[in-house]
């Protein structure tokens, strides 16, 4: 079984919905970072934002310490490097570093995005 990295809406970073669906989602790398909130705002909004149907919204980031996912999606002529970021836990460090190298299937959480 693929493993899966879950999103709760379709954020406006992502590739293409057909991408999503159809291409080959790969984990390129993994970064941690002690104190998100001092990665520059813009990443942090482009990272966040995603369309709630009426208006564009923010998902809220976590506090304090935090992984950054590189996630590299080909599909047809769809290439995109694109992030996530999520909350640190040890048990979602070693999760997301064992995906390192790995295709992942991307999934948005049913009724949402």
């Amino acid at each position: 079984m693929m493993p899966k990295i879950r999103f709760s809406h379709k954020y406006y970073k992502m590739p293409i919905r057909e991408a999503i669906e159809k291409g080959k989602h790969t984990v390129i790398g993994i970064q941690i970072h002690e104190d998100i909130y001092k990665l520059p705002e813009e990443f942090l909004h482009y990272d966040a934002s995603f369309w709630n149907g009426k208006e564009t919204e923010e998902y809220p980031i976590p506090l304090g310490k935090g992984i950054v996912i590189f996630i590299f999606t080909c599909y047809e002529a769809e290439k995109k490097v694109w992030t996530s970021i999520r909350r640190w836990t040890p048990w979602k460090e070693k999760y997301y570093r064992d995906l390192k190298g790995k295709e992942v299937e991307i999934v948005i959480e049913k009724g949402k995005g």
